[in-house]
């Protein structure tokens, strides 16, 4: 997790651990509404490096299972996806775990191109995971995403 913390922090040019997290989680509400005006946002690098070693150099990636439990009983994974790649490469990371299946689905409404290049990519990278090349527009609605799943469960 420091690894993928550290890679983060230094693209961002950002440091949150100064946040107290004590305080916030007893509800001090000043304090809460002074780190909420200096919130954290982010914005993915235009020159993110996309081959294998550096997505694998940028995060740590579990060899193997934790448990037998976890070997024996492999979950999968489906998400549609809209953007902040960097995000959720990050999040990828740290639910890593090599006898899973992940899927992205990736919402045809998006207009970054470069996006869906870096899903597919990632995706080149293990065996495991999976992004469905036909795409559908998602909505707040809830159109449409019984049929990316569906694609996610065809593409597996």
């Amino acid at each position: 997790m420091k690894k993928i913390w550290n890679s983060i922090k230094n693209e961002i040019g950002h440091d949150k651990e100064r946040i107290d997290c004590k305080t916030i989680i007893k509800g001090e509400e000043d304090y809460i509404k002074l780190e909420a005006k200096s919130r954290l946002t982010y914005k993915d690098p235009e020159n993110l490096l996309m081959d294998c070693r550096s997505i694998k150099q940028r995060n740590y990636f579990l060899a193997k299972p934790l448990s037998t439990e976890e070997e024996k009983y492999p979950l999968a994974y489906a998400r549609i996806v809209y953007g902040s790649y960097r995000f959720l490469e990050a999040e990828f990371a740290t639910n890593y775990q090599r006898q899973n299946w992940y899927c992205f689905a990736v919402d045809k409404k998006i207009g970054d191109k470069q996006f869906f290049k870096r899903i597919k990519a990632l995706a080149k990278c293990f065996s495991n995971v999976i992004v469905p090349t036909k795409r559908f527009p998602v909505d707040n609605n809830g159109r449409f995403p019984f049929y990316c799943d569906l694609l996610v469960w065809r593409a597996a």
